[in-house]
């Protein structure tokens, strides 16, 4: 199964969506990272069943972030514990790169092919090895 762009716009926007709804009010609390986890749990579920990209989703993009489908995935979230682990996992990679320039300027980026954060977007000068890269 391949996730694209859509998939981590998906997620993005329901991990944010779910973790709102539980009402967490103090940072780096135990609140705080479960409900991150749970949230990002739920998300990926949701994703692996309702992919606005994946052939037979039933389960149409738009009626992911009404109100009522909302409430009730972040219902299902237990607050003292956590859910068990159901994604599956695929082949990926990951790297992480970090600069500083002489003006003290940083950059820091992943680029991941990793099955939860890979864009599966390809640039047309990439499809050939002899072509030229635009910027």
């Amino acid at each position: 199964m391949e996730h694209g762009a859509a998939d981590a716009g998906l997620m993005a926007l329901m991990i944010l969506a779910l973790y709102d709804r539980l009402g967490v009010r103090e940072a780096e609390s135990f609140d705080h990272l479960h409900g991150l986890i749970e949230a990002a749990k739920r998300a990926i579920a949701v994703r692996d069943r309702c992919s606005p990209i994946r052939r037979g989703c039933r389960i149409r993009s738009t009626a992911i972030f009404t109100r009522e489908f909302l409430d009730a995935e972040a219902a299902a979230i237990d607050r003292r514990k956590p859910a068990p682990w159901k994604a599956h996992e695929e082949v990926g990679d990951t790297i992480w790169n970090g600069r500083r320039d002489a003006s003290g300027l940083v950059v820091s980026y992943i680029s991941s092919l990793y099955w939860e954060f890979g864009s599966g977007v390809v640039a047309a000068a990439d499809r050939h090895r002899d072509a030229e890269p635009r910027l």
